[in-house]
């Protein structure tokens, strides 16, 4: 009897592990994201230079995220995420090709993965620390069957 005691209280204090547990909740990740950064790498086999601008609206309620890509591909785009206590995260993407897409985010333990749909596509975009002032972003495309890496940059806080 002492003995079941025990586990089970031993059980509460360490819940299992689950496939949905995160290291950071939503707001210590975008915290963590929010200002400029500056990323240098790839766009479908071309270089492109990349600029980000994450910042805080409305109380602390949504996630801005203005970007843009300089290279052989040009674009910008603004996306929000909604902070919200349970994932995913919703949102939405507009860009220059005209384009609206609805995000669905989730974090995992090396940082933020997003995917973005509308009727014409799907992908996924991945965000990963590799320090306090730098990040990895991958870019993926669905292409019915598999998942295709178009774009990757390595991106460094530009201070205030």
């Amino acid at each position: 009897m002492i003995f079941a005691l025990f586990v089970t209280v031993f059980a509460s204090l360490f819940p299992p592990a689950t496939g949905g547990e995160t290291v950071l909740d939503a707001v210590d990740f975008f915290d963590q994201i929010v200002g400029k950064w500056h990323g240098e790498g790839q766009l479908f086999g071309q270089p492109a230079e990349f600029e980000m601008i994450w910042e805080w609206e409305l109380d602390r309620k949504f996630v801005r995220l203005t970007y843009s890509i300089q290279g052989a591909t040009e674009m910008e785009a603004i996306g929000h995420y909604r902070i919200v206590e349970s994932e995913p995260l919703d949102g939405i993407w507009l860009d220059t090709r005209g384009k609206i897409l609805q995000l669905s985010a989730t974090l995992t333990d090396a940082g933020l993965e997003t995917i973005w749909r509308s009727p014409s596509e799907k992908g996924r975009t991945t965000y990963e620390f590799t320090g306090s002032d730098t990040l990895e972003v991958h870019d993926y495309y669905h292409d019915g069957t598999d998942w295709k890496l178009f774009g990757t940059a390595s991106y460094l806080r530009v201070p205030e």
